[in-house]
């Protein structure tokens, strides 16, 4: 089974920029595309540049799906962004709708353990902390986000999930579909440290770990046990 750890999310930079991309200073960036005559090409694509360069990376692989316009959000440092060709005389794109079709059959428990090891040798799991589980698809993503392209409805806040890890870092979800999902916690701690300020010192607390990701896949007569880790499984 694949599973994909949130910090080794596929990263693009800007050097990786080669070939020809004919016009690709004409694209445009947009916040939404809601109402405006558009219509979605290709498929969204994820850039994490240390050079915040990916307006100009999604710019010019627009050029490669006959878009001219980017509708791109921002979430925990990742740039997501999805591919418009928006012309007068198109349909008003709509906002996004959630459809529950690929979560329909299945009633499994899900179980996991989130923790991060320090290097030092140390183990600090979620203990107490809050674990949440979603569909992962891109009405999920642009909602958690607070993007206005997406049209809220009961029916997809009823597949929001939420649990809290035991003291030992444990989580359980039950009568969970099967289909792609996220879990997200955090694992967090302190550690104290020392400024001087002229002739006084004092003592800071540097907060350390933060927000843990995991794209999952929930299969009827399998285990689905997950570890959110930085270390492997």
């Amino acid at each position: 089974m694949k599973k994909k750890i949130f910090l080794a999310l596929l990263s693009f930079s800007y050097p990786l920029l080669q070939g020809c991309y004919p016009g690709w200073q004409t694209v445009k960036i947009e916040p939404s595309v809601v109402n405006q005559p558009c219509v979605l090409q290709g498929k969204m694509e994820v850039c994490k540049s240390v050079d915040s360069n990916c307006e100009i990376w999604f710019k010019k692989r627009a050029t490669k799906v006959d878009a001219n316009t980017i509708s791109i959000e921002t979430y925990d440092e990742v740039s997501f962004g999805r591919y418009y060709n928006c012309q007068p005389g198109f349909p008003p794109y709509k906002k996004l709708r959630f459809s529950k079709e690929d979560y329909t059959q299945g009633s499994n428990t899900v179980t996991g353990q989130a923790f991060l090891r320090q290097r030092g040798g140390g183990v600090v799991t979620c203990a107490g902390n809050t674990v949440i589980m979603y569909p992962n698809n891109l009405y999920f993503l642009a909602k958690r986000n607070g993007s206005p392209e997406v049209e809220i409805n009961d029916e997809s806040s009823f597949m929001e999930k939420s649990t809290q890890c035991d003291a030992t870092g444990n989580f359980e979800f039950s009568n969970i579909q099967n289909g792609e999902w996220v879990i997200e916690t955090t694992v967090g701690w302190d550690v104290p440290e020392i400024i001087r300020i002229g002739y006084y010192y004092s003592i800071h607390t540097n907060r350390q770990g933060g927000l843990m990701r995991k794209e999952i896949t929930v299969r009827s007569n399998e285990k689905n046990r997950f570890i959110i880790s930085n270390t492997s499984e």
